[in-house]
């Protein structure tokens, strides 16, 4: 693994930890949502899926998080997809 495979291995791994301990913290916290939200637009399939997951935990009535999670249920991805759900 080069330098610069393992910066990004390392990056997406603890980009994928946040956002799951995001989905553990204060319900309805606003800069969490948001957070998880941006999240749901990543090109890396694994922030997606935590992402959405993160959502489900808190259980969120946010207008923008629900909006992106239905988008979510047409990914390409069929583990997005199921989080998303």
């Amino acid at each position: 693994m080069t330098y610069k495979s393992r910066k990004i291995f390392a990056a997406c791994t603890i980009r994928n930890s946040a956002a799951s301990a995001l989905g553990e913290i204060k319900p309805q916290n606003p800069a969490a949502i948001e957070a998880l939200v941006q999240l749901l637009k990543d090109p890396d399939e694994d922030a997606r899926r935590i992402a959405a997951s993160a959502l489900g935990k808190i259980q969120t009535q946010d207008l923008a998080a629900i909006e992106a999670l239905v988008k979510l249920l047409k990914d390409s991805r069929k583990d997005v997809r199921r989080s998303a759900a």
